[in-house]
C-alpha cells in the first residue's frame, strides 16, 4: 500500500472532523446566545470583567494544531459565557 495514500486519507479523515468539531462549537454558541435570551429576565446585570482567557499567537504551531488550539480557545470562552450565566442567574 502506498503511504502517501494512507496519509492522505488520514488527513483527510482528521480534516473531516476538525469541520464536524467547529460546526458543534458553532451550534453550542448559538445555543448559548439563545439560553441568554431566554433566561434575560432572570439575569442580573453582568459584571464587567476581563476578557478571559486570551489566545497566544500560533507561530511555531503546524497549521493543524494552530486550528485545534483556535477550538480550544473557543470552547473555552463559551464555558466562560456558561459559567457567567450561572453566577447571574436570580433564582
Amino acid at each position: 500500500m502506498n503511504s502517501g495514500a494512507c496519509k492522505s486519507e488520514r488527513q483527510s479523515q482528521t480534516t473531516e472532523q476538525m469541520d464536524q468539531l467547529e460546526k458543534g462549537i458553532h451550534e453550542l454558541s448559538e445555543s448559548v446566545g439563545f439560553l441568554v435570551g431566554r433566561l434575560g429576565k432572570a439575569l442580573r446585570t453582568p459584571t464587567p470583567i476581563g476578557t478571559g482567557e486570551e489566545c497566544e499567537p500560533a507561530d511555531d504551531l503546524v497549521s493543524i494544531a494552530a486550528t485545534i488550539q483556535q477550538l480550544k480557545y473557543r470552547v473555552s470562552n463559551i464555558n466562560n459565557e456558561v459559567q457567567d450565566i450561572l453566577n447571574r442567574l436570580e433564582l
